[in-house]
C-alpha cells in the first residue's frame, strides 16, 4: 500500500470524526448504548467492531447494532434507501514473514531481519463503506431491532462488571487511593494513583477515570511499550496528546463493555471539543493510530486475543 493510499484512508476516517465533533459529539466518549450486547457488529462476520470502527459506528445513532455493505444488503434481499450516507471503516491485513533479501540471514545487525533471515512486512490498511441495517429496507427482520439479551440485562451490574475487569487485569500496576484532587499513572514506579471512590460525583465517573489510568499503564515498557508512556513527554506535546487520545478511547471501550453510559459522565465542553477538532484536523492519521492502540490496550487489560479485524 502506498503512502498516498494510507493518507487517503486516514483522511476519510478523520473527516467522519470531525463531523461528529462539529455536532458536539465526542465519539470516544460514548460509542454505543445498551452495554456490550448492542456493540456495533458486522452482518457478514457477526463480530463486534473494534478500535476506531467501533467509535465511528457506535455514535451514529442507530438502534440496530448490525452493519453491512451495499452489496451485502442486496444479497440479503434488501437495499440501502436512496440518499443514505455510508460510514467508512478500515481493517489491517497482516502478511506472513518473508525471506530477507538484504542479508539472507547472514548479518546479525541487519535492520530488516536482525540476522534471522526473516522479516515481518508492514501490514496493509484497507477501507470500505458500510450502512446500518436501519438505513436499509427489505432485510430480514432480525437485523432491525436492538439485541435483547435477557440474562445479561436482568443480572447485569455495571459496578460489579467494572470491578471484575480491574481484578482480572494480568500483571496490573499497583493502585493507591491516596490523592486529594487528581488521578494519574506514574510510569517510573508503575503505579496508578487515584482519588478515593466516594469523592467522585458518581460511581460511573470513578470507573471511567480509573479505566483511563489503567489504559495508560498498558503503555509501560514491560507491557505494550507505547512511546507516549515510555518517553519523556511534556504536557501538550504531540506524543502526550496522542497517548491521551489512546487512554480516552480505551476508557470508553471498557466503560461500554461494563455497561456504563459515558454520556452521564463527561460533559462535552466547547473547549474540549474545539481542542480535539484542532488536533485531529492537523493530524489526520491520529485517530487510526490511537484506535488501533486503544484496542490493543483493552485486549491486554481484558486478557483477550482476537483474530481478524
Amino acid at each position: 500500500m502506498s503512502k498516498k493510499q494510507y493518507q487517503s484512508i486516514c483522511k476519510r476516517i478523520t473527516e467522519r470524526i470531525l463531523g461528529f465533533l462539529e455536532q458536539g459529539i465526542v465519539p470516544w466518549q460514548k460509542p454505543w448504548n445498551g452495554g456490550k450486547a448492542n456493540a456495533p457488529r458486522s452482518v457478514s462476520t457477526k463480530k463486534v467492531y473494534r478500535g476506531t470502527n467501533l467509535a465511528i459506528l457506535g455514535c451514529a445513532g442507530y438502534e440496530s447494532p448490525w452493519w453491512l455493505t451495499f452489496g451485502q444488503a442486496k444479497k440479503l434481499g434488501g437495499q440501502v434507501r436512496k440518499g443514505e450516507k455510508s460510514f467508512p471503516i478500515h481493517y489491517w491485513k497482516f502478511h506472513p514473514a518473508q525471506d530477507c533479501k538484504t542479508c539472507l540471514g547472514g548479518q546479525p545487525l541487519c535492520e530488516h531481519c536482525g540476522g534471522s533471515g526473516k522479516y515481518q512486512p508492514f501490514p496493509s490498511l484497507f477501507s470500505f463503506n458500510v450502512f446500518s441495517a436501519n438505513q436499509c429496507d427489505g432485510l430480514p427482520e432480525k437485523y432491525y431491532p436492538a439485541i435483547k439479551d435477557d440474562d445479561e440485562v436482568r443480572d447485569f451490574n455495571p459496578v460489579d462488571a467494572c470491578d471484575e475487569i480491574i481484578a482480572n487485569y494480568p500483571d496490573s500496576p499497583k493502585v493507591y487511593h491516596d490523592q486529594a484532587d487528581s488521578c494519574h499513572y506514574r510510569p517510573s514506579a508503575d503505579e496508578v494513583h487515584m482519588v478515593k471512590p466516594e469523592k467522585f460525583i458518581s460511581d460511573e465517573e470513578y470507573y471511567s477515570t480509573f479505566f483511563h489510568e489503567l489504559v495508560h499503564s498498558t503503555g509501560h515498557k514491560k507491557r505494550l511499550a507505547r512511546e507516549g508512556v515510555t518517553g519523556l513527554n511534556f504536557f501538550g506535546s504531540h506524543e502526550y496528546s496522542k497517548e491521551e487520545l489512546v487512554a480516552e478511547l480505551g476508557s470508553t471501550f471498557l466503560c461500554a463493555i461494563a455497561g456504563i453510559d459515558r454520556s452521564s459522565v463527561i460533559q462535552n465542553s466547547a473547549s474540549y471539543i474545539s481542542g480535539w477538532k484542532s488536533k485531529l484536523s492537523e493530524n489526520e492519521d491520529w485517530i487510526v493510530w490511537a484506535g488501533s492502540r486503544s484496542s490493543k490496550a483493552c485486549d491486554h487489560i481484558l486478557g483477550t486475543e482476537y483474530e481478524g479485524k
